[in-house]
This record gives structure tokens, C-alpha cells and sequence, in this order.
């Protein structure tokens, strides 16, 4: 099994957390109908969570202060932005009125390759893990150990697929991609060269997959919404082999400055070797 095929696997795992919960040859059982309407879509503490991390500013629905420093992709294929953007705003159609969500901005989609420090809208409140993080000299040090170890590797440029859309039990709809293996090389590399300038505690969320976060849904849903939701997952699981591609020749350093990569500023473009 070549190592698309084993990601392409973890992906349909991660869907039966969703899907998992929904059996297509039951839906004509009232008795099974009975039994989706206690399932936990989202969860209350994780629906608390998110609306705790993610308050919306006024009208603007701008996300609340972080300060993320990531290594990342940009996905900058228009085609391929186009594409989730349409697929987001068909899915996100489904919701009744009244229900609350965030759409990330299209131009805003992106790969998280590392997560260097990583302090949410909830962490932003906690006065000591304030007074120990990064400092500029501190990003400029991990600018460099980056950069020296791209050139070390000998990275070239490398190609993602779109693989499919996911949407996860705890109300995040996400594009999922694939590759040849080099997404996880580099972020298991680059993480291991700067392991001594960064702090556990600031790193707690661990990126597992190679995804970028479409929206939230920051509400739980009725029966009704919840297959509705499930039949656009179905639409969109699969996107035809080879039809979305975006070649990765650059990874990005950028520091978040509101979450969900709505305010950030790139410190550094580091190309891969040609």
C-alpha cells in the first residue's frame, strides 16, 4: 500500500466519526430516526469550547486575538480555493436560520505544516504562558534553524491533491488532502530541529493530518440538519483522482494574530530546491 493510500485510509477512518453515527440503510426506520436524535453532533462542552475560542467581533465576524506562529502552506490555486469556497457555501446552505458558524475567508485557506506556538483566543487570558512566549529575536532564531534544515533536506517542490471533505463530530468542515509523504517528512523534521526552542505547553494541539479548516459550526444541530449534513459529506467525499493539484514549491512562517488565520503576517517565504 503506497502512502496515499494509507492517508486515503486514515481519512475514511476520520469520516466514520461522522458517518459513523448515520446508517443509509436505516433511514426509512422510524425507530433508528428515534435513535439519531440523541446522538451528540457537537457536543455541548465542545460547542462551549469553540464559541469560547472563537467569539465573533460585532458585526464584522471577525475572529478573537491569538499568537500562533506556524510553519505553512498557502493554498493559492485558484482553481482549487474556488472549488472549497463553493463546496463551503453549498454545505453551510444547509443550516437553518439561527444557527451559528464560521466560514473562513477563501483567500485565508492554508496547510498547516508546524505549529511553533500556538496560543487560542482562550489561552490569551492566562498571564504566565503570556509572559514566556516567543519573543521576535526568538522567531528570527527559528527563521534560520528552518531555513538551514530545507536546505539540508533537500525538499523540492512536490505535489498535493484534494483527496475530499470531511465533516467532523465536533462541527468542523474540512478539505482533506494528499501527497507523496512529504508533508509528514517535513513537519516530522522541522519539528524535531526546533524542539528545544519552543515550549510543550504552547504547542498542545497536534496537527495529524494534511487539511486546511473550511468552517465551524459552532451550534448542534436538529435530526433533520444532521442527515442533511451527511448527504453533502456523501456529495463530496471523494473528489475525482488528479482533478485538483497544487504544487507546494514554498513553505511560509507566519505569526496569527487573530485565529483561524484571519489577521496574519508572513515573517519569512522559505522555498523548497528546484
Amino acid at each position: 500500500m503506497t502512502f496515499r493510500e494509507k492517508l486515503a485510509c486514515k481519512y475514511d477512518r476520520l469520516a466514520s466519526e461522522f458517518l459513523g453515527i448515520i446508517d443509509s440503510n436505516c433511514l426509512e426506520s422510524p425507530e433508528y430516526l428515534m435513535q439519531l436524535q440523541d446522538c451528540r453532533f457537537l457536543s455541548r462542552e465542545k460547542q462551549l469550547e469553540m464559541k469560547e475560542n472563537l467569539p465573533l467581533v460585532l458585526e464584522q465576524r471577525t475572529p478573537a486575538e491569538c499568537d500562533v506562529l506556524s510553519a505553512y502552506v498557502e493554498l493559492n490555486d485558484q482553481e482549487i480555493v474556488s472549488c472549497l469556497a463553493d463546496i463551503t457555501n453549498d454545505i453551510l446552505a444547509v443550516l437553518p436560520e439561527g444557527i451559528e458558524y464560521y466560514a473562513v475567508p477563501a483567500g485565508h485557506y492554508h496547510i498547516s505544516v508546524v505549529m511553533l506556538q500556538d496560543l487560542r483566543p482562550v489561552d490569551m487570558a492566562n498571564t504566565t504562558l503570556l509572559q514566556h512566549r516567543l519573543s521576535n529575536q526568538g522567531v528570527e532564531e527559528i527563521a534560520e534553524i528552518l531555513q538551514k534544515k530545507l536546505l539540508a533536506l533537500q525538499c523540492s517542490p512536490y505535489c498535493l491533491s484534494l483527496y475530499g471533505i470531511r465533516i467532523a463530530s465536533d462541527g468542523a468542515i474540512i478539505a482533506v488532502f494528499t501527497d507523496d509523504g512529504r508533508t509528514f517528512e517535513l513537519r516530522r523534521e522541522l519539528e524535531s530541529s526546533v524542539q528545544s526552542h519552543v515550549r510543550p505547553e504552547y504547542r498542545k494541539y497536534k496537527k495529524t493530518l494534511i487539511h486546511t479548516t473550511l468552517a465551524r459550526i459552532l451550534d448542534q444541530v436538529d435530526l433533520q440538519t444532521l442527515l442533511a449534513l451527511f448527504e453533502k459529506q456523501r456529495q463530496y467525499f471523494c473528489i475525482p483522482d488528479g482533478r485538483m493539484k497544487q504544487i507546494v514549491s514554498e513553505i511560509c512562517l507566519g505569526r496569527e494574530t487573530r485565529w483561524m488565520h484571519s489577521e496574519v503576517r508572513v515573517l519569512k517565504r522559505l522555498p523548497l530546491q528546484k
